[in-house]
């Protein structure tokens, strides 16, 4: 589970961010985000948020999903694939609520191809 609060905000946009580093490159073309309402509270699930991957050709962060006005509990999205290990996700809105609170329980990643 990750839960951060106003007092861990990063930036002055008010965006939670979170970086994670996976034990060696992955590829990868779905993810699944369990948010607070997997848990049984869907008032305080995560609204949008934006995920990026490291490019180590181009040594830049690359957009690849970006998510607006969720109500799932659980998310699901799959893009053309992804080969890397170092991941960033951006929450833009954690709640919907006005709540700051950021509230995820899992990062999965898949390859269904």
């Amino acid at each position: 589970k990750w839960q951060a609060g106003p007092k861990d905000l990063k930036d002055q946009n008010r965006h939670h961010e979170l970086g994670i580093t996976l034990s060696k490159p992955m590829t990868f073309d779905t993810y699944t985000l369990y948010h607070e309402g997997s848990q049984g509270d869907s008032r305080e699930n995560t609204r949008a948020w934006r995920l990026m991957y490291y490019d180590d050709e181009t040594k830049e962060w690359v957009q690849f999903d970006e998510v607006w006005d969720n109500t799932q509990d659980v998310t699901t999205r799959t893009f053309p694939p992804v080969t890397t290990q170092n991941l960033w996700l951006r929450v833009l809105d954690p709640s919907g609520t006005g709540d700051e609170t950021v509230r995820l329980y899992e990062l999965e990643l898949y390859d269904k191809r």
